[in-house]
């Protein structure tokens, strides 16, 4: 079942049909979920791993508005509309995902009044957290907003405890905007202060108040 505060809404019969027509896909590191202009069909939630959503802009180069992790929806927010999906999805870990259909899940909103205020409530709260994002990432210099996004990808780990931060760089510098150099510049800095190590793709956050504290937020 999916373990989120909006299906709590449901009562015994609905949460058994949830559990009749949930669908679970498993996916490989680096794994399209859903791309663009691809027909809207259905809710995403991520059961475990770390999805990264995203657009292309110039040249073709990703821009990433958003990273997600277990428990976060996806795909949801033109389900009311015939429009495709604006963005595309894709696995930056590996990744298990739980799908419903468009159709099922809006016959749940319309059965029951409460889960369709919690729907609106979760699309709110949503508009309010992308607004504040897109003020940091506005406002803040590179080496604040980079801080702030090493604490808020881990924020996405399962496990709060868990300090890795599991992205490329090339990914990293598309969440913030800059160029992978830049991006690559600033973590030798936070390193090189004893904030931070890596293996391979993964970084290890050693010092998270002190990046809170750089990050302002």
């Amino acid at each position: 079942m999916l373990k989120t505060e909006l299906f709590s809404k449901l009562d015994a019969d609905q949460r058994m049909l949830v559990e009749q027509n949930i669908y679970s896909y498993k996916f490989a590191k680096n794994s399209n979920i859903f791309q663009g202009t691809q027909k809207n069909n259905g809710i995403y939630c991520v059961k475990s791993g770390i999805i990264k959503r995203f657009i292309h802009g110039v040249e073709n180069r990703e821009s990433i508005f958003d990273i997600i992790g277990p428990s976060d929806f996806f795909g949801h927010r033109v389900l009311f509309t015939r429009e495709d999906y604006f963005d595309s999805a894709t696995s930056v870990t590996e990744a298990e995902i739980h799908y419903l259909s468009k159709e099922f899940f809006l016959q749940l909103l319309k059965d029951n009044n409460r889960f369709m205020e919690a729907y609106i409530s979760l699309l709110s709260m949503e508009s309010i957290s992308y607004v504040q994002q897109v003020q940091i990432m506005g406002q803040l210099s590179l080496k604040e907003r980079t801080a702030y996004a090493l604490m808020y990808i881990q924020s996405k780990n399962a496990d709060p405890n868990n300090m890795t931060v599991a992205i490329s760089r090339e990914d990293l510098a598309n969440f913030l905007g800059t160029v992978k150099e830049s991006a690559v510049r600033v973590l030798h800095e936070f390193k090189d202060k004893g904030w931070l190590i890596s293996t391979g793709r993964n970084m290890e956050i050693l010092a998270p108040e002190e990046l809170k504290k750089i990050s302002r937020v």
